[in-house]
């Protein structure tokens, strides 16, 4: 495989044009199936709204009419904003570092971004204290991988790809050396310890209910 770097929306452009075959990071979206074919699932991302650290009137999605609003160039924001009827002026970056500096110099009123990418930029760049993220994500985009449609064999080569990942393990390595340890991921830790945990208990008891009979025979004595 021969990997290539270039702007998002460049790829996708790319993909569409026959000089490239696959890129790698594509949301899914009834209007971009009508022209890209999709793997399966590799991840799911929650998108936010970030602003300006002391902005106090932006709070949610609707507060963004007549607003200005950076964002990566062919980032799925922009569907998902026309979608719900919010119109605003676009201002189009290369990436979400770029679309988020613009709010912290006040060329942008709001950024829409993928809360994992746009928090490493905040605070890598120490950034925390100039701006913040509002509400709760507009949308948890599930992330694949697109190529031209049809894909046809590729599709099948790729999603046997996918699925072999997740079997093993790789997708979840992935996601825990970049984003950390979810908060969904807590519950399995405790099933595990769950058996442990009532054997214990369940041995406890028992050893008190022996020695409850015990010091009974012992008064009778």
């Amino acid at each position: 495989v021969r990997f290539t770097d270039t702007s998002f929306k460049q790829a996708q452009e790319n993909v569409l044009s026959g000089n490239a075959d696959v890129i790698t990071s594509l949301f899914y979206s009834n209007k971009r199936e009508r022209i890209f074919d999709f793997t399966r699932t590799m991840f799911e991302v929650p998108a936010s709204i970030f602003v300006d650290a002391q902005r106090p009137d932006i709070k949610g999605i609707d507060d963004l009419k007549g607003k200005t609003v950076a964002m990566q160039a062919g980032d799925y924001a922009k569907e998902y904003l026309e979608s719900r009827n919010i119109r605003c002026t676009f201002t189009y970056t290369s990436s979400f570092a770029e679309a988020t500096d613009l709010v912290v110099s006040g060329k942008a009123d709001a950024v829409i971004g993928d809360e994992q990418i746009v928090l490493y930029h905040i605070f890598s760049n120490h950034l925390t204290e100039k701006i913040k993220k509002v509400g709760d994500p507009l949308y948890v985009g599930n992330n694949c991988m697109g190529f031209k449609e049809p894909g046809g064999m590729i599709r099948d080569i790729l999603d046997a790809g996918v699925e072999m990942a997740r079997q093993k393990g790789i997708l979840d390595q992935i996601y825990k050396k970049w984003l950390g340890t979810t908060y969904s991921q807590a519950p399995s830790m405790i099933q595990k310890l769950f058996p442990v945990v009532t054997a214990f208990l369940g041995i406890a008891v028992l050893g008190g209910f022996f020695i409850w009979i015990w010091n009974l025979r012992l008064r009778q004595k």
